[in-house]
């Protein structure tokens, strides 16, 4: 009998849980795409995306062995 009443309670708290995700989730969007023009690309953003638009450009990842990620990580991106 206890687990009949509960259940709209668990489906309450679901729900709470999940408009708390969605809402933690717009906030930290608003926050990292506010004024992002402003905001200069750090170091290895912009080596990063050289390799990308290499990898656009030439169909295939260049592979060096001076370079800290393999294909995988610009592939994924």
């Amino acid at each position: 009998m206890s687990s009949e009443l509960s259940s709209p309670n668990r489906l309450r708290d679901q729900i709470a849980v999940v408009v708390a995700m969605l809402c933690i989730g717009y906030l930290a969007y608003v926050l990292r795409t506010y004024e992002i023009g402003l905001r200069p690309l750090h170091n290895d953003e912009g080596v990063n995306f050289y390799f990308l638009q290499e990898i656009g450009r030439l169909g295939y990842y260049p592979y060096s062995h001076e370079n800290y990620h393999g294909p995988l990580y610009f592939y994924f991106t």
